[in-house]
């Protein structure tokens, strides 16, 4: 059944890979929405602040073990690296996942509870790299809209598992394991026909694993620090303030990433054109691309801003069973702030389609000196409005560093290519 609505019929592949890389984005982005519904329908608000902030830890430590290199493998047209070494990269990075997990478990203490959920939504996310891996290569044969569908299929039917589980036990411990549980399973029936169609087979190699991991650390530090970055409000809530108001930050944060997702599901599918265009010298097409892009991006910000005023959030307040009149501006800030994140999110992956990864460390690591100025004391002084407020700037000063480092690479490229910006 699953090989014959990947594989047969007729199928327009283009269209079909824009549908269905909507499709994963939206579950994949909508996932901790849902997830915080339940755990706040069901447990109060108590319970999904620490259950939130514990799934909001496995997010941050994911890009450890994924090293941020599915862009990089994608739009690595050269084959400089064969599949057998970003495997092996990959099996050694989700190792180290695993370590850390366990590791702030000890450090940070805490109750066997807290310590079953944490590991079950790591091992999540240890399945979810593994399959990213072979994602990546079926992406580069030309093939993202097949990756896309069995994406999709996991991340819904374990995501209905954890949700149906915690409703009928009230446990986020027996939800979680079900969630890693029933990811494991469903990836190995999607993997399983995608093996056999594309000729896949875990292969392993040691050679290149250090250039590999070298040439990538800068797009995984970047990928880490973003990580850190964009939860740091919500880690300094923490520290600061009590769950309800995690609970409450976090629903507010939840529509942030609307703009993300769709501009995504508009972008992603041509990395491979992008990187050609790229590698041809034809710097124009490039620039007018990016422009395109941001236009659109800018676009639909205003067009979620206004949503979000209008009735977004009064939505919200429905759906979770909250008041929420009083942060209607602060709501709307963030989405404004939303629409920055989309656009740095971008030019992150233009950077690395260009291959100057170092200006992704540059500009988190900025980014990340002024979190440490101004997060906790705006918390601190501000409360929710405080935690978007330093949303903003970290975005906002990752959107402005990185569209500065594009446009000189460009210039440096075009004097390079010797054509002129008309040609």
């Amino acid at each position: 059944m699953l090989r014959k609505l990947l594989f047969e019929g007729n199928i327009n592949i283009s269209r079909r890979t824009y549908i269905w890389n909507l499709a994963s984005s939206l579950t994949f982005s909508l996932q901790s929405a849902i997830f915080l519904l339940v755990a706040n329908r069901i447990g109060g608000k108590s319970e999904a602040g620490v259950f939130i902030i514990l799934y909001v830890l496995a997010q941050t430590i994911n890009s450890i073990g994924n090293y941020n290199l599915r862009d990089f493998q994608v739009s690595d047209i050269k084959e400089e690296y064969s599949f057998a070494t970003f495997y092996t990269t990959r099996l050694l990075t989700c190792i180290l996942m695993a370590l850390v997990g366990v590791g702030y478990a000890i450090v940070q203490g805490g109750g066997a509870s807290d310590w079953i959920v944490l590991a079950s939504l790591v091992g999540y996310r240890f399945v979810e790299c593994i399959e990213d891996v072979y994602h990546g290569l079926i992406q580069r044969r030309g093939r993202f809209d097949v990756t896309s569908i069995c994406m999709t299929i996991r991340i819904v039917l374990s995501s209905v598992v954890f949700c149906v589980v915690y409703i009928i036990t009230a446990s986020p411990v027996v939800a979680s394991l079900s969630l890693f549980i029933s990811s494991l399973i469903i990836y190995f029936f999607t993997i399983t026909v995608l093996k056999k169609e594309f000729a896949l087979a875990p292969s392993f190699s040691t050679k290149n694993i250090g250039r590999l991991l070298v040439a990538g650390f800068p797009i995984f530090l970047g990928a880490f620090l973003y990580s850190y970055l964009i939860n740091a409000p919500k880690y300094a809530i923490n520290d600061l303030m009590d769950s309800d108001t995690q609970t409450i930050y976090n629903i507010l944060f939840m529509p942030i990433f609307v703009v993300n997702i769709l501009s995504t599901f508009i972008y992603k599918p041509l990395i491979v054109r992008l990187s050609e265009m790229w590698k041809d010298g034809k710097v124009r097409e490039f620039a007018k691309s990016m422009i395109k892009m941001v236009a659109m991006i800018l676009g639909m910000t205003v067009v979620v801003i206004i949503g979000g005023y209008v009735i977004g959030l009064y939505l919200l307040g429905v759906i979770y069973g909250e008041n929420l009149a009083e942060y209607k501006i602060i709501f709307s800030l963030m989405l404004l702030f939303g629409g920055l994140a989309a656009i740095a999110f971008y030019f992150n992956t233009l950077i690395t389609i260009i291959r100057k990864q170092y200006y992704i460390v540059l500009g988190y690591g900025g980014s990340f000196v002024i979190n440490l100025f101004v997060t906790r004391r705006l918390v601190r002084n501000y409360g929710i409005d405080g935690a978007g407020y330093s949303y903003g700037v970290i975005v906002g000063s990752l959107a402005l560093f990185y569209m500065i480092a594009l446009i000189f690479e460009m210039i440096k490229k075009k004097k390079t290519t010797g054509k002129k910006w008309a040609e």
